[in-house]
């Protein structure tokens, strides 16, 4: 798996500790976000990252989506928005059924299956996921 999508896995993995008792998912994102430190993430790790803003689009069991935006800084989430950030970096979309702690241990199966989608939405995004693919 890319390294770019480990790391995304990893914050997909912090951002979904505890949906399962959960009875708002806003709250729970948003508290879970506040857990976020990747200052301890090797350097390659950080340096693709960068400073990206992000929308989590969760598609609920009604068939609605919900969306949450996030910005990463400094390694930490320093901002979140429900209803999304605007010109996100990357939107990462996903199933609700998809969004528990069970769920974790299948995040880099899910993402290679497509039930996970990260979309890269501007050009330096879109060149920081292929050059990635070039050397992993």
């Amino acid at each position: 798996m890319k390294k770019q999508s480990l790391l995304i896995c990893l914050v997909l993995a912090l951002l979904f500790t505890g949906l399962a008792i959960a009875d708002d998912l806003e709250d729970t994102i948003k508290g879970n976000l506040n857990k976020i430190d990747l200052s301890q993430a090797p350097g390659i790790f950080r340096f693709l990252l960068g400073s990206p803003k992000v929308n989590l689009e969760v598609t609920r069991e009604n068939g609605s989506i919900s969306v949450f935006g996030f910005v990463i800084k400094n390694s930490a989430v320093q901002e979140f928005k429900a209803g999304g950030v605007e010109k996100p970096d990357y939107i990462i979309k996903i199933h609700e059924k998809h969004m528990t702690e069970k769920a974790l241990n299948t995040l880099p199966e899910l993402y290679s299956s497509g039930e996970i989608q990260i979309v890269p939405k501007t050009f330096f995004s879109k060149i920081k996921l292929r050059i990635v693919k070039l050397f992993i």
